[in-house]
């Protein structure tokens, strides 16, 4: 595993259990598909 793929990983677990049941529980490409939307002057 990469090192920003455990970056992912890490930021999808710590972030789990918010709004659990609300919405679902995040993945690691779900935190990086949510990443690509700022520019990296962000």
């Amino acid at each position: 595993m990469s090192e920003r793929d455990d970056l992912l990983a890490s930021v999808a677990s710590e972030i789990r259990t918010y709004r659990k049941g609300d919405l679902p529980e995040p993945t690691p490409e779900h935190v990086d598909r949510w990443l690509h939307q700022f520019t990296p002057a962000q």
